[in-house]
């Protein structure tokens, strides 16, 4: 499953803990959250949201960075991913 494939890919661009969802502890972390959009069948598209928690700007942008770089080569790794999308949320 390509969560599977995520969680790995996560863990290997950062050294910061995964929480899914939500987290209940002060610290810094990743929080993410995939959730499915559209799925006829053929093709399907999930939407994963990555929140980076931590107490300090340029580490967050450090790790934005490492972070974005390996979901944009994920997809060039992968036979069933047709697209990866990268956009900004709030």
């Amino acid at each position: 499953m390509i969560i599977k494939d995520i969680l790995k890919l996560l863990k290997s661009a950062t050294d910061l803990p995964i929480r899914l969802i939500s987290n209940n502890k002060v610290e810094k972390c990743i929080i993410y959250k995939l959730t499915p959009i559209n799925d006829d069948g053929v093709k399907r598209q999930d939407r994963l949201e990555v929140q980076i928690v931590g107490f300090d700007i340029v580490e967050i942008e450090q790790e934005d960075l490492k972070i974005r770089k390996s979901l944009l080569s994920f997809g060039d790794r992968q036979d069933d991913i047709l697209s990866i999308e990268l956009n900004g949320g709030g």
